[in-house]
């Protein structure tokens, strides 16, 4: 049989009452398009799953790929892999700029001057005084004085700069001998929380009682 010429009923038009018509899918006749799905339509077990997932990629989010700052902006950071990279660059002695000479060997561990510069931040220190320690590293001569002596005694037993240290007691001994030991307290106050700190006001007050005593 052609096509065009076929009768067949594919749809009845002339049915005319809908009153007793269902879709199959059991949806009631009150609810409108927008009312058809709520909280109250799903049941608990659905709605503990459906949090659960949203909680789920809400974590991969926040973990793996960043934090949303908007509905249409996300920040996304990847520090892994910059993590590595810059561990592999202090392995690279042609991309680094500073070199430690480590042990009685004198092994050395090279380093990035930017970075060690921007993680390193010495706020125990007066200024004054890491300058000074800092002068002494560059050039291996610094003056001692009384304001300084603490912050210099601290900085070389924390640097390892033996003869610094040295020199340091040198000087408080010095004043010991010349009476003048409490011309030393203020500096020491300053530095109390370093274990080198507490030990020069320690023989400060020990050095006063025994002028007291004498």
């Amino acid at each position: 049989m052609d096509r065009s010429e076929s009768t067949l009923a594919l749809v009845d038009f002339e049915q005319t009452e809908f009153d007793d018509c269902s879709s199959g899918y059991g949806s009631s006749q009150d609810l409108s398009d927008s009312e058809a799905v709520t909280n109250d339509t799903v049941d608990t077990p659905d709605r503990e799953h459906i949090g659960h997932t949203s909680r789920s990629i809400n974590s991969i989010l926040n973990t793996r790929m960043g934090h949303w700052t908007s509905s249409t902006s996300m920040s996304f950071r990847n520090t892994q892999t910059l993590t590595e990279h810059l561990r592999t660059i202090s392995y690279i002695p042609q991309l680094c700029d500073v070199i430690f000479e480590v042990g009685p060997e004198k092994v050395k561990v090279h380093g990035v001057k930017a970075i060690l510069g921007t993680r390193s931040s010495p706020e125990q220190y007066q200024p004054e005084d890491f300058r000074k320690i800092i002068e002494f590293i560059h050039c291996g001569s610094v003056e001692i004085n009384s304001s300084c002596l603490a912050g210099l005694l601290c900085g070389a037993s924390q640097f390892g700069l033996d003869d610094l240290e040295k020199a340091c007691w040198d000087f408080v001994n010095y004043c010991v001998k010349n009476g003048n030991v409490l011309s030393l307290l203020p500096s020491a106050k300053r530095y109390s929380n370093f274990k080198l700190g507490q030990i020069l006001m320690e023989k400060i007050f020990c050095s006063v009682r025994r002028t007291v005593t004498v």
